[in-house]
């Protein structure tokens, strides 16, 4: 059952973001003067949780509100901020025992950097059945969910793939397919064979569809991902990647031909005419170096791509947050991922 709360800021950006937790029942509007806090906590015995900052106005001081709030309620977790970084006032509030102490102004610039952060938006992954693509694409989660990002992860392929199927049952989650779509949990959203297009359709109603689909889904969320098989539409494709802030191509010794490969290598001069964007990831999945196929498709794709080799899985998530990070990138003669300055 999730704890009720009520909130006593000022700081409406704050207030917008503490509110959005999902795990708390707020209860009342926000409270705009220090004394209607107490007339609220006197008659509600059951809140577990208060947010107040130090600007809130009222005629008692802020030491006589908390010995008052502890006074009503004993179990009442008491959240406090404090506009900037202030020893004095942090001490007094350690010392009428406030449960968590925060500054607003260290808040803020977390929002800020936050958003600045937020590079590579629409990640896009295409591969060959079995060439690592649907690791990658649950690998970038893992990293993703660890940050505490909200994530739709879009899966394209005609038929929901197996690895997937083993992470819902592994997770003991349900799911419907008719609806097509996974919740989860509050941060991660799974929809699969979501992009349905009649083969009569007009090209331009095509076009429509996958940008009206990207345009509804990219407010709800700050990052998607999306995983492009084998078998999904050559013209939803297309546009997907077109649309996308990042390209992942991932192939292995086998799975990944040189004529898909330069295929892609074409493609991507046309999708280079819609994006800022002007480089594809290729991956080459644990492959040699000297191997045939690295080199043809090194050859292939070198004006198009910045190629990786991945050795395991901590390989991946290095690069993979390098990529997340939107820094520059290049490989050195032994293909080791490198920072560039």
């Amino acid at each position: 059952m999730n704890k009720k709360a009520i909130t006593a800021i000022e700081n409406k950006k704050l207030l917008k973001n503490i509110k959005k937790n999902n795990n708390i029942k707020f209860i009342y509007k926000n409270i705009q003067y220090r004394e209607a806090i107490i007339e609220i906590l006197k008659k509600e015995k059951d809140i577990g949780i208060i947010f107040i900052s130090e600007d809130i106005p009222g005629e008692i001081s802020i030491e006589e509100l908390i010995n008052e709030i502890k006074l009503i309620n004993k179990k009442i977790e008491i959240i406090f901020f404090l506009n900037k970084k202030n020893k004095n006032k942090e001490e007094k509030l350690k010392k009428i025992k406030v449960n968590k102490i925060y500054y607003i102004k260290k808040i803020n610039n977390k929002f800020k950097n936050n958003k600045k952060n937020i590079k590579n938006k629409i990640i896009a992954i295409y591969g060959e059945p079995q060439s690592g693509k649907t690791t990658i694409a649950n690998l970038l989660l893992i990293y993703l969910i660890k940050n505490d990002k909200k994530i739709l992860l879009l899966n394209l392929n005609k038929k929901i793939e197996k690895t997937y199927l083993d992470l819902l049952k592994k997770e003991n989650i349900n799911y419907n397919n008719k609806e097509r779509k996974i919740k989860l949990n509050k941060n991660i959203s799974f929809y699969f064979n979501v992009v349905q297009i009649p083969k009569k359709t007009k090209l331009i109603n095509k076009k429509n569809i996958v940008k009206n689909l990207i345009k509804y889904y990219i407010k709800k969320y700050d990052y998607i991902l999306i995983d492009i098989g084998k078998d999904s539409d050559e013209f939803v494709k297309e546009e997907i990647l077109k649309n996308s802030d990042k390209r992942i191509i991932v192939g292995n010794n086998n799975l990944l031909k040189i004529k898909e490969v330069r295929k892609l290598a074409k493609n991507n001069k046309k999708i280079e005419k819609y994006s800022n964007n002007k480089k594809i990831i290729a991956i080459q999945n644990k492959v040699s170096i000297y191997s045939f196929s690295f080199l043809i498709n090194k050859y292939i794709l070198k004006k198009s791509a910045n190629i990786y080799k991945i050795f395991n899985n901590k390989n991946y998530i290095d690069l993979l947050k390098k990529i997340l990070e939107g820094k520059k990138l290049k490989i050195n003669k032994l293909m080791k991922i490198k920072i560039k300055n």
